[in-house]
């Protein structure tokens, strides 16, 4: 397979880029996404301004595949993952894209691929295992501890084939291979719009400051800005040279020099750098010696992540005309789910200010919600009016939960997040507290002998293991719905309502109380 040279001069470059950066501010904030063919990148800019923008929000599938350790260890906490897409959504949102999670996560255990050194980084064996794992059909995210053996930055990733075409964008070979590979701490809030970069590579952009990759700017190295840069490809035994014209100040020629995008200002820094009050970065000096400042608003610029928060018009039209051509394999589902709706978000037991009785040191928390596919769960106790969580952002699958009583002689709090698979931001209904009724042993043990069969039931029941002289049906509310004062062991339950349902029995020893779910 010929390809070695190519992989060296890409790796080339992105290594000056991380030496750059090292400078300025550490890895944070580098990308490791490779450039494009500047004629094709040209070529792209064109067709993308001639096609009219579809005016309906397309909506993207996505894998997720979170990678740890051989020994399973390390994954991503899928809690965040949900935080990191809500957040791509509202990136996203003003310009019409619109991601859901489709099928399970995806978990693989491979040291190698989650720690990523500097051999296996961009190596033939990274692009086999992202070949081998991809989802069809799914823009596939690949969460990692890090890439390259410094740190590295996030990229989107292309793996490189024989017959690469490589006078056409990269990323429209072989579509279904690509993938964006992020690390871990790219996806926390400290750094929130980093995602939005690599999704924007993965839809065919580049950076602002295209050809300037690995190229440190500043009047030192450069007293007279160049009105080209040059550099070189190796493919198929073939050198391939590139000169592409600087960007100008004044925007001549824009539509030929920079990265093509003429309502993109130029911007010469391929390193982390912070923006100014304004927006905007250091002063640079163009070929004619004029003095500018690049935006530090864009996506798709280095600058810090509390600048970066758009992409302009003409990048806009290009990943719309990307996803509708090139990855319209990705658009087989454009009918949006239901919205979740915190009115549908109901906290069923302890109800809010209710009393729960602990059964050996723990209580089972239940809620409902139409159309939430998880539950973000947080727990805990009030001591002296501070809230202690227990636990917070426990991924819950079910509408139910089994917590353990930390201090059952203080308030206890509980907060429920729903998402769904379509839209990760999640809705929560307000804190809802209980307190605890502690019982004995002996209550203990006479609850655990009380049955109710069948449970869930549909129409008759029995209640055996104690013996009684009084049966209660109280609803979630509070309220008796059914009282039989002498029922033998047989009750027909057959008129109530669908829902949950307590059963009281009053024994010799006191009341007992069982749950009862109604079909």
């Amino acid at each position: 397979m010929k390809r070695s040279t190519l992989f060296f001069l890409v790796y080339f470059s992105l290594f000056f880029c991380d030496i750059s950066a090292q400078d300025h501010k550490p890895d944070s904030q580098v990308c490791k996404t490779p450039s494009f063919h500047p004629s094709a990148m040209k070529s792209l800019v064109q067709k993308a301004g001639l096609q009219s923008r579809s005016p309906s929000t397309l909506y993207i599938p996505v894998t997720i595949n979170l990678v740890g350790t051989d020994q399973g260890h390390g994954f991503y906490p899928p809690s965040k993952v949900l935080d990191a897409l809500c957040q791509l959504n509202e990136d996203f949102q003003p310009y019409d894209f619109h991601f859901y999670v489709e099928g399970d996560y995806q978990y693989y255990n491979s040291s190698e691929f989650y720690e990523m050194s500097s051999n296996y980084a961009f190596s033939e064996d990274m692009d086999q295992f992202i070949i081998d794992h991809n989802t069809d059909n799914t823009l596939n995210i690949y969460i990692v501890e890090k890439t390259q053996s410094n740190g590295g930055g996030s990229f989107a990733h292309w793996p490189l084939h024989d017959t690469l075409v490589i006078e056409v964008p990269w990323a429209t070979n072989f579509p279904q291979d690509h993938a964006v590979v992020m690390r871990k701490q790219h996806l926390d809030e400290e750094v929130p719009h980093i995602f939005a970069h690599e999704v924007g590579h993965f839809f065919s952009l580049w950076h602002t400051y295209f050809a300037w990759e690995g190229l440190v700017y500043n009047t030192t190295n450069y007293p007279t800005t160049p009105e080209y840069l040059s550099f070189d490809w190796a493919w198929q035994d073939s050198l391939y040279n590139f000169q592409v014209m600087v960007e100008r100040a004044d925007g001549l020629d824009c539509e030929n020099s920079g990265d093509f995008i003429c309502d993109t200002p130029p911007d010469y820094l391929s390193f982390a750098w912070v923006c100014n009050g304004n927006m905007e970065s250091q002063i640079q000096y163009d070929p004619t010696g004029a003095e500018f400042r690049s935006d530090g608003t864009n996506f798709m610029s280095h600058s810090n992540n509390e600048c970066r928060n758009q992409f302009s018009e003409g990048q806009v039209d290009i990943m719309r005309y990307y996803a509708e051509e090139t990855r319209n394999y990705l658009l087989y589902n454009q009918i949006p789910a239901d919205s979740l709706s915190v009115e549908n978000l109901n906290l069923i037991f302890p109800s809010n200010e209710g009393v729960a009785s602990p059964i050996n040191d723990s209580i089972t928390l239940e809620w409902e919600m139409q159309g939430a596919d998880h539950y973000l769960l947080t727990y805990g106790f009030i001591n002296n009016g501070i809230y202690i969580p227990v636990k917070s952002n426990v991924f819950v699958a079910d509408n139910q939960f089994k917590i353990n009583i930390i201090n059952p002689n203080t308030e206890q709090f509980w907060i429920v997040r729903a998402v769904s698979n379509y839209y990760p931001c999640a809705v929560w209904a307000d804190t809802s507290y209980f307190h605890l009724d502690v019982v004995d042993t002996d209550e203990i043990r006479l609850t655990d002998s009380l049955k109710i069969f069948p449970n869930p039931a549909s129409g008759k029941i029995q209640i055996t293991g104690v013996a009684f002289q009084g049966v209660k049906i109280i609803n979630q509310l509070g309220q008796i719905i059914l009282y039989q004062r002498d029922p033998g062991s047989e009750i027909d339950i057959s008129g109530l309502s669908q829902g949950i349902y307590f059963i009281q029995v009053n024994t010799e020893h006191g009341l007992l109380t069982k749950k009862l779910m109604k079909t």
